[in-house]
């Protein structure tokens, strides 16, 4: 019994190691993503710290937000949160310390950088969601020749309402096609075969 019980906390200790690695990995990759996009937004603002007022050098800020909105997953949400984030405190720093110019060009500028940021933000959060939302069936699907039952991912034959239900928006109802009503229920179908046809 006591083998049993460390036999089973062993199990779940290593199971444990297992997520703790998973999500090592997936903090790992996501500071890959991050680090070439954050030394972008910093180059946009070097720049921007040497370009007066009134030049529009603060859209630039735009491109970090896109790269990280087209090469996240909707899972990464707070990822393209934290970017957006940071070019506009960048937009707004690099406004106050760039040399002067065109002080209300620079604020028009700006405010016009501030909105497409978010706006594509807020465009691309939408974008992912509806996507995850929208499921589509691609690709070859292993179907039973006999049964007709659908093999999924893991290995599982599955109904073919059960699978299309689960992988799709489609619900099912189900009837009976003429020939097969002719074929199972052959004196109520032939009754409604014949008064349709006189």
């Amino acid at each position: 019994m006591d083998a049993i019980t460390r036999l089973r906390q062993g199990f779940v200790h290593t199971s444990d190691q297992g997520a703790d690695t998973a999500q090592g990995q997936g903090r790992l990759a996501a500071a890959l993503k991050l680090a070439p996009i954050l030394c972008a937004a910093i180059g946009v603002f070097i720049l921007d710290l040497f370009i007066p007022k009134g030049v529009a050098d603060g859209l630039l800020y735009v491109a970090p937000v896109a790269w990280i909105t087209l090469w996240s997953n909707r899972h990464e949400a707070s990822l393209v949160l934290l970017v957006a984030a940071m070019c506009t405190v960048c937009a707004v720093a690099g406004f106050f310390l760039s040399p002067p110019g065109l002080f209300w060009l620079g604020l028009a500028n700006r405010g016009i950088t501030i909105f497409v940021v978010w706006l594509t933000v807020a465009l691309s959060l939408t974008r992912k969601r509806v996507e995850e939302e929208v499921k589509a069936l691609r690709g070859l699907l292993p179907i039973c020749s006999y049964c007709k039952k659908i093999r999924d991912d893991k290995g599982y034959w599955k109904q073919i309402e059960v699978y299309i239900a689960a992988n799709s928006q489609a619900d099912f109802s189900h009837g009976l096609c003429p020939e097969c009503g002719i074929e199972h229920y052959p004196d109520i179908f032939q009754k409604q075969h014949s008064s349709t046809h006189s």
